[in-house]
Order: C-alpha cells, then sequence, then structure tokens
C-alpha cells in the first residue's frame, strides 16, 4: 500500500475510536469502485445551531447569552477533548456543529461537532504546525491570512470557536466581504466588532446590553496575535463561560479521555467495501425472507 492510503487509513481509524458526548460517531466508511469513500455517521437531526443564511435573510437577532453559553460549553469540551487526543478540526462554525436534540423541545440540548474532513493528526507528538493552510473563509485566523512563520492549529481552532461565539450572539460574521483578498485583509488589519458595542456596523446592531465578561471573552478568543490568544486552559476556567463559577465545565479529567492508538488490523480494516457490504445485506434479505416464509407455513 502506499504511504498516501495508509496515512488515510489510520486517521479513520482513530476517528472511529473517538468517544465524546459532543463528538459526532463515526460508525463506517465505505470504499466504492470509483474510489469515493462514504461515511456512515450518528444523524444529528436538528441541524446547525445557527444558520447565518437565514438570519441575515430574516433579519433575525442571535441567540441569547444563556442559550450560547450552554452551547459554547459545549464546543469547548469537544475540542478540548480532540486537542489532548492531538487531533485538529481545522473547519469550525455553526454549519459544522449540528444539534442532537431538539432546541425547541429541550432547554439544554445536547450538539455535536461534524465534518472531519480538513481535520488532521497533529505533526508528531507535542506538535501542532500545521502542514496545510484551509478553512471556511469567515472563519479564518489571521495567521492564515497573511502566514509567515509557523502556524499552529489548536490557535487556529480557538481563533474559530471565537468566530463562532461571535455569530451565536449577533447572527452575522465579524469580518465579511464578498472579495476573498478583501476579506483576509479584514481579518489581518481591522480593529475588532465587538470593541464598538453601541454603533450599527452594516446596519447591524451590535448588542450594547452584553455582559463586560462575554466581551472581555471575545476579544481574548479573537485576538489578532496567537501568542497572547486565549489558550484552551484558560478557557475552560473564564468567568463567563462557567457563569461565574455556577456551571464549571467537567473536570479535565472526566473530560480528557486518551483515545488508544489503533491496532494493524483496525487500521488495514478502517473502510469496508461497497461490494462487501452488498453481500451482506443480500443475506440479511435472505435470511429474513425465509424467516417470513417460515412463519406462513
Amino acid at each position: 500500500q502506499s504511504d498516501g492510503l495508509q496515512l488515510v487509513k489510520t486517521e479513520i481509524a482513530i476517528m472511529k475510536k473517538l468517544a465524546h458526548q459532543n463528538i459526532v460517531t463515526l460508525f463506517e466508511v465505505i470504499d466504492t469502485d470509483d474510489d469515493s469513500l462514504f461515511f456512515v455517521m450518528e444523524l444529528c437531526p436538528f441541524g446547525p445551531i445557527i444558520d447565518l443564511d437565514k438570519q441575515k435573510r430574516d433579519e433575525e437577532k442571535g441567540l441569547s447569552e444563556v442559550k450560547a453559553r450552554n452551547l459554547f460549553q459545549q464546543i469547548v469540551l469537544g475540542i478540548e477533548y480532540l486537542h489532548f487526543n492531538e487531533i485538529l478540526h481545522l473547519d469550525i462554525k455553526p454549519d459544522n456543529i449540528l444539534y442532537f436534540e431538539n432546541p425547541e423541545l429541550v432547554e439544554r440540548p445536547i450538539c455535536k461537532i461534524v465534518d472531519f474532513g480538513i481535520s488532521e493528526p497533529f505533526q508528531a507528538s507535542g506538535d501542532d504546525t500545521l502542514r496545510k493552510f484551509t478553512g471556511s473563509p469567515g472563519f479564518l485566523a489571521p495567521e492564515l491570512c497573511s502566514p509567515g512563520a509557523a502556524v499552529h492549529g489548536k490557535m487556529v481552532d480557538i481563533w474559530a470557536m471565537g468566530i463562532t461565539l461571535y455569530s451565536l450572539l449577533c447572527g452575522l460574521l465579524p469580518f465579511q466581504d464578498e472579495d476573498p483578498l478583501e476579506l483576509s485583509e479584514k481579518i489581518v488589519n481591522d480593529p475588532y466588532l465587538v470593541i464598538v458595542w453601541s454603533v450599527v456596523i452594516q446596519r447591524v446592531l451590535v448588542p450594547a446590553e452584553f455582559s463586560r465578561d462575554l466581551k472581555i471573552l471575545l476579544n481574548r478568543l479573537l485576538d489578532k496575535t496567537p501568542e497572547t490568544r486565549i489558550t484552551m486552559s484558560e478557557l475552560r476556567n473564564d468567568d463567563w463561560l462557567t457563569n461565574y463559577g455556577e456551571e464549571p465545565l467537567p473536570d479535565e479529567s472526566m473530560n480528557l479521555l486518551a483515545v488508544e492508538p489503533p491496532s494493524e488490523q483496525e487500521i488495514d480494516q478502517a473502510f469496508k467495501s461497497l461490494w462487501s457490504f452488498a453481500t451482506v445485506f443480500k443475506a440479511i434479505s435472505k435470511f429474513r425472507s425465509g424467516r417470513k416464509v417460515s412463519a406462513m407455513t
């Protein structure tokens, strides 16, 4: 097998072993005759935690601080778990965080992080330097827009978490432009929109009533300098996130469970051929048909 195929199989085998309430479960990967891969994943039927296109179209406001806090706590726990197991998501955004429970019926609905299409493992143990620069335009960290020195994936994920929190609260992205180059310029050089809380920006009034500690957290998440951006260990103890200690996150020992490295057999069987699945389905169908005949005779 080529090194590339072996790397893909290893990454898939690792993804199958992830087990966290806020990470979507990967059940199986099916390989078709034309070498397409289909991922069979846990169903999250209630859609993204916020639909920014709908918010813009209907001119709706964002979520309350209480609802946003509940969702953001879960995002923090899921990403903390990934980083502990040396996996970078690299495409954190509301579209990739789905409700597992109905938000209309459940007060604190569970949400799950999905879409690991561009995620990557650490280059080496303890080394989160990125091998590739990628992501969704409105969520790119400044260091990805003007790369020079090594870019560290954990800080890239934390920036995207900040953009996600902002969009949950305000119903829009903080940096917007149709032109990708202009957007990158804004991300790198424009001041944070969260500083000007009572000013109409892009015809959207940024709520002045947001709490002081929420503003502080947003500014720390959206620090353009990755070296001084908030870290995950600081984030889990943040005043706003924990509601001043009233809603602490689960202890690290409960959240940070190590994923065992996949065995050679698990890597070798990381994905199955469509033909093998078709054979199983036919066998099950025959078995069920036989049972029906037996029941009638």
